[in-house]
């Protein structure tokens, strides 16, 4: 089973995203979900990751759920954003990790030098 994305209408800040439910053997299933665009602005979210939220709210519900006009809702939208923020400065942390190993360390960074020890001369 999966949602296949058909198209999207726009009613004021309303974007409405039309699905199909297609499963083997059993008809399509319309469904459609509507996300408010002035929510969106408001956790930055782009056009572009409003459908495959929405197809996530879809898969998230229960198969046997008959044709449905669904919402999604602020909670949802927020916690994506959040999510994204976390990756978002994980990968920053990663890349100033990666930066600082090839910087040259300033003398209160730098390791005490090895000190060579001679051993005593056996043939002796």
């Amino acid at each position: 089973m999966h949602y296949k994305l058909l198209g999207f209408s726009q009613r004021g800040t309303l974007r409405v995203f039309s699905f199909e439910r297609i499963q083997n053997s059993i008809p399509p299933v319309s469904f459609s979900v509507s996300a408010d665009l002035s929510i969106a602005r408001r956790y930055h979210l782009t056009l572009q990751e409003l459908p495959g939220l929405c197809s996530r709210l879809l898969e998230s519900g229960a198969e046997d759920q008959a044709s449905a006009a669904l919402s999604l809702s602020e909670e949802e939208m927020q916690k994506h954003a959040l999510g994204t923020a976390k990756a978002a400065a994980d990968i920053a942390a990663a890349r100033a990790l990666r930066s600082r190993r090839g910087v040259v360390p300033s003398d209160e960074d730098k390791q005490p030098e090895a000190v060579h020890i001679p051993l005593p001369d056996e043939s002796a």
